[in-house]
């Protein structure tokens, strides 16, 4: 994945069924980016990063 904002491979039916969520199992991480929860696109990446922001809270 190496930073591209398209993620790893999206083949198959499955594949968007499998990208991690933004929340991580470590308490206080959280994933944004084409590789997460929606998916890639720059567009998809703005709305990954508007569910980590309120998964974080207000500032």
């Amino acid at each position: 994945m190496g930073g591209s904002i398209y993620g790893g491979s999206s083949n198959g039916a499955r594949a968007a069924f499998l990208r991690p969520p933004n929340a991580a199992r470590v308490p206080g991480l959280f994933l944004v980016g084409g590789s997460t929860h929606p998916g890639g696109g720059l567009p998809l990446v703005v709305l990954s990063a508007g569910i980590v922001a309120g998964l974080v809270g207000p500032a």
